[in-house]
């Protein structure tokens, strides 16, 4: 096990809360004025926190053939991130810490993006470059300048974004890039959208369409706010604009929080609708946006940076497209939960945790 450079002491275990709320403040954006906005959002998010940590709501609807607790597909380990900035796997049955594999990740800038390959390699962001470490522990290695990777399921193209907001006008650079990690081969789509940022990228199970979520910031006084929109890329089309990408029709309310699965050329995402006091998980069409069938509900809010921005990757589909993990604020110190087709609730791991991903069955 190796540590990221720039050593910093660990947080000790009483300041575990105030730094998962100043974790919703390290905000992604540059722009001067998103200060406004998070003021308001933490607020809204400590309110939304006093609600308590998620329980088990209504039966789901049974989708395959995975026992009542889907632990005969239920990969046995995920790699998780913790309030106190520490990269780890443990067991997705009782949350047990397997081994560290990096400290002080994600200090300076909000929740990372996690993605385990079949091959046994942890991808993440940090700063402003995309790193891996092997799953067995090792060295950190950065792979290319830029954030939010996102690993396709066939293991062979890597999603990010890259570039940044730039200028008082709020102009942009960004661009969603996929990497060919076998050729090396990249393509990259411009955002062309004044005043808005991309986020948040997830790739079909047919490793060809990435969604992603478009911030757009309007003005409502007395402080700026944001448009989440959610959009899917079609990653084999030429290198251009982000233009070309379709936009996920969802019902009001709704946000798209990634791909859940597909049958014969139909694609399912999972849609996400937040009450005062629950969180509701459905599967929607994501070409239509129409709710297919009802996932879970569960009591709480889900763990984002940013209460105006959607799921924010808090919630993560496993490779049998059976198994979520689903991050909560929990009581404040950040709670993480997985849920199977078939389950009645959603079922603890661990506390402390605000960011996970799935490892794929047989990697060790």
């Amino acid at each position: 096990m190796t540590t990221l450079e720039r050593p910093r002491s660990a947080p000790r275990e009483q300041e575990a809360e105030a730094l998962f709320k100043e974790a919703r403040r390290r905000r992604r954006r540059r722009w001067t004025f998103a200060v406004c906005a998070l003021a308001v959002s933490v607020t809204t998010l400590a309110l939304l926190m006093a609600l308590g940590p998620f329980t088990s709501g209504p039966p789901a609807q049974k989708k395959g053939p995975s026992s009542s607790t889907g632990s005969s597909t239920q990969p046995p380990e995920i790699v998780a991130w913790s309030g106190r900035s520490r990269l780890v796997v443990m067991s997705s049955l009782n949350g047990h810490v397997l081994r560290t594999l990096a400290r002080d990740v994600a200090t300076y800038r909000g929740f990372p993006s996690l993605a385990v390959s079949a091959s046994g390699s942890v991808y993440f962001d940090e700063g402003n470059s995309v790193v891996r470490v092997p799953l067995a522990g090792g060295k950190v290695a950065e792979v290319v300048q830029g954030r939010s990777p996102a690993l396709s399921p066939n293991g062979q193209f890597l999603a990010y974004v890259s570039g940044d907001a730039v200028g008082s006008s709020v102009q942009t650079t960004m661009a969603i890039t996929v990497l060919d990690l076998v050729s090396g081969a990249q393509r990259s789509w411009q955002n062309t959208v004044l005043n808005s940022s991309v986020e948040d990228l997830s790739w079909s199970p047919d490793s060809r369409y990435v969604s992603f979520t478009s911030l757009t910031w309007g003005h409502a006084p007395p402080t700026p706010y944001q448009i989440p929109s959610y959009l899917i890329l079609d990653s084999t089309a030429p290198s251009g604009s982000l233009s070309i990408a379709r936009p996920i029709p969802l019902a009001t309310g709704v946000a798209w929080a990634g791909f859940l699965s597909q049958t014969a050329g139909n694609l399912e995402g999972v849609g996400v609708t937040q009450h005062a006091r629950e969180t509701v998980l459905d599967a929607v069409n994501a070409w239509s946006g129409q709710i297919v069938k009802h996932l879970v509900t569960m009591r709480g809010v889900l763990a984002t940076g940013n209460a105006l921005d959607g799921p924010e990757g808090a919630i993560q589909v496993d490779g049998s497209e059976q198994n979520l993990l689903v991050a909560s604020s929990g009581n404040g110190f950040g709670q993480l939960y997985r849920w199977s087709s078939g389950a009645s609730g959603p079922t603890s791991i661990a506390r402390g945790l605000m960011r996970a991903a799935w490892v794929p069955v047989g990697v060790r």
